[in-house]
Order: C-alpha cells, then sequence, then structure tokens
C-alpha cells in the first residue's frame, strides 16, 4: 500500500508539475508571441520609415529637376533676349549707317549737281572756268611745299614755263 500512496503521490507531483510545465510553456509563448509581436511591428515601423525617406528622396529629386529645367528654361528666354535685342541693336545700327551713306551720297550728288549748274551758268555768261588747283604735296610723298605769297603768285604768272627751266624763248 505505500507503495501505492507513493505512486499517487508521485502521480499528483506529475501532474502540478505538468501543469506548471503547461503554465510555462504558456507563458514563454506568450513571452515569444509577444517579442514577434513587437519585432514585427518594430518592422513594420523601420519599413514604413524607409518608404516615407524614398517617397521623400524622390519628391527631393523631382522638385531639384523642376527647378533645373525652370532655371534652364529662364536662362535659355534671357539669351533669347539678349540675342534679339543684340540683333535688333546691330540691325538698327547697320539701317542708321545705310541711310548715313544714303544721305551722303545724295548730298555729294546734289553738291556735284549744284557745281555743275553753278559752271554752266557762268560759262554762258561768257566765264572761264577757274581750273583746279594744282596740289604740289601729291607728287612730294606727303611733304607740303611752302606756300606761295600773292606777290610771288603774281610773279610767277608773269613768268613762262619755259622761263622757269632756264630756257630762253626770244632767242
Amino acid at each position: 500500500m505505500s507503495s501505492g500512496n507513493n505512486t499517487d503521490s508521485s502521480n499528483n507531483g506529475n501532474e502540478d508539475s505538468l501543469e506548471v510545465q503547461i503554465v510555462k510553456f504558456d507563458e514563454q509563448s506568450h513571452r515569444q508571441c509577444e517579442k514577434l509581436m513587437k519585432r514585427a511591428a518594430k518592422q513594420e515601423v523601420q519599413r514604413k520609415a524607409e518608404e516615407e525617406r524614398r517617397k521623400a528622396e524622390e519628391e527631393a529629386k523631382r522638385v531639384a529637376k523642376e527647378e533645373a529645367r525652370k532655371l534652364a528654361e529662364e536662362e535659355a528666354k534671357k539669351k533669347a533676349e539678349e540675342d534679339a535685342q543684340k540683333r535688333a541693336e546691330f540691325q538698327a545700327r547697320w539701317k542708321a549707317n545705310l541711310e548715313r551713306k544714303v544721305r551722303e551720297k545724295a548730298e555729294a550728288k546734289a553738291v556735284a549737281e549744284a557745281m555743275r549748274a553753278q559752271i554752266a551758268q557762268k560759262a554762258g555768261q561768257g566765264e572761264k572756268p577757274k581750273p583746279k588747283p594744282k596740289q604740289p604735296w601729291v607728287a612730294s610723298k606727303g611733304r607740303a611745299w611752302p606756300e606761295e605769297t600773292e606777290e610771288e603768285e603774281e610773279k610767277s604768272d608773269d613768268v613762262s614755263d619755259a622761263d622757269v627751266e632756264g630756257e630762253d624763248v626770244d632767242e
């Protein structure tokens, strides 16, 4: 009997031990489940944070690209405006220069026409046109000859070219 009692008590001890083990296992299972849930929640938070960071980077890249595009467009527009202004200024200078040349040509033509009319008028009145004075500095390679006084001019008008060269015309 005593051995039966011992068996009963040992069975009883085993049941207690089994219940304790079940409770411990259950608690351990709950702790592991909580750890896994925490880890999963932490991973989810990290995943969301990574996704937000990636989205923020993409948005920053998109904004930077848009800013660069706008800046490039503004630069191109500014350059086009500068080029157009330079072209307009050049065309205005070209036109003004062309108009000046045309005006100068017309003025020269009018002066020449007036001189012809004046010569024709004098010829009609019987006056002899004055010959153009010779320009001695052209023949002397740019060096000007001393100008003659009016008295020397009058004296030289009375002397012929042959007398100046030393030839005797009367002989």
